[in-house]
């Protein structure tokens, strides 16, 4: 006879069931390397440009940790159990009960784990698309604001005294600058009879960093000189 099988009728009735123990690790190790999957997908695919997704993305080094140490649990109890039944612990009722209980628990770990990460991914998912389109929408309202100011020169001949001067002709412009933070997140300075530096903060909030937007009379709508 099989010497698993053999352990298996060696256990008494009654007794803690571990096939089924096997099975759930079983399950969790498919479940834990289709999640691994899937973070690699995102990884592939996504090859975010943007600070603010960036951002997001590199969070998910610590659901891959969990998931790590999930699968180990999983793999570890599932190999246990295949071997030896009773968990070591041979005819003692108590023994197997006890090591039961411990990869019960262990695999109970590993099923919270698997919910946070998916949860957790579910809401990557749903944050970045909504990071998107914030992005998006924060593009738009930066341009409207730079066409006014170039159509403002474009006008006069010359390049505006301040964004107030500006926004007399252009309301839409206005709003969308309010909207963008005002002062705090738009920068406007005059650097020449017909030139203009327009800056706006970068996803930290700061200027005179990386991801500010500046812009100057010779840049077309939506092209910053960096």
């Amino acid at each position: 006879m099989d010497p698993v099988q053999a352990a298996k009728s060696a256990v008494p009735a009654g007794e803690p069931n571990t096939e089924r123990l096997r099975d759930l690790a079983a399950f969790y190790i498919k479940l834990d390397v289709a999640l691994f999957a899937g973070i690699g997908t995102l990884l592939t695919f996504t090859k975010p440009d943007r600070a603010e997704l960036v951002d997001q993305l590199a969070h998910l080094q610590w659901s891959a940790l969990a998931l790590i140490a999930a699968l180990g649990i999983a793999l570890w109890t599932y190999h246990r159990i295949s071997l030896d039944p009773t968990l070591g612990a041979g005819a003692d009722p108590k023994k197997r009960a006890k090591r039961h209980a411990s990869a019960s628990h262990g695999l109970t770990f590993v099923l919270v784990t698997n919910v946070v990460v998916m949860l957790w991914v579910a809401g990557f998912v749903f944050g970045a698309a909504s990071a998107e389109r914030d992005i998006r929408h924060s593009d738009l309202r930066q341009r409207w604001v730079q066409f006014a100011v170039r159509r403002y020169t474009e006008q006069h001949g010359h390049s505006a005294p301040n964004l107030d001067s500006v926004f007399i002709s252009e309301p839409l412009a206005e709003r969308f600058y309010r909207e963008l933070g005002g002062a705090a997140q738009v920068r406007y300075e005059r650097v020449g009879a017909r030139d203009y530096r327009l800056s706006f903060a970068g996803y930290d909030g700061k200027f005179g960093t990386l991801d500010d937007k500046v812009f100057t009379a010779r840049d077309l709508p939506g092209e910053p000189s960096r």
